[in-house]
């Protein structure tokens, strides 16, 4: 069994390798001091895809790059149905660590 695990290791390495620009490009579209709801971010990166912006926001929160807030238009009601779009609950920005980090990966690119 364990001559399995080998070749799965490899792979999620190497799939975290090749998405690294991704995490790059979106941390460099994120301007300091500025709210995003999760659909901002995917407009300002679609190449990233919503899955990863999800994955990224909890990643970067738990390093404190970026803060969240309850968004103040989100009611809800919303959530029942009545309108097509909701509005996000929740918005995030940079934390100054973010924005350090950022600068670092800005560099790289």
């Amino acid at each position: 069994m364990s001559h399995l695990k080998k070749p799965r290791k490899r792979r999620a390495k190497r799939k975290a390798k090749r998405e690294t620009w991704k995490s790059d490009a979106l941390l460099a579209a994120i301007e300091p001091g500025r709210w995003y709801a999760r659909p901002d971010l995917l407009r300002l990166c679609p190449e990233v895809g919503y899955d990863h912006i999800k994955r990224k926001v909890v990643y970067w929160r738990g390093r404190g790059w970026l803060e969240q807030a309850d968004s103040p238009d989100w009611r809800p009601e919303q959530w029942a149905g009545v309108l097509a779009r909701p509005t996000p609950r929740y918005l995030f920005r940079l934390t100054a660590r973010g924005v350090e980090e950022r600068g670092r990966r800005v560099m790289l690119l």
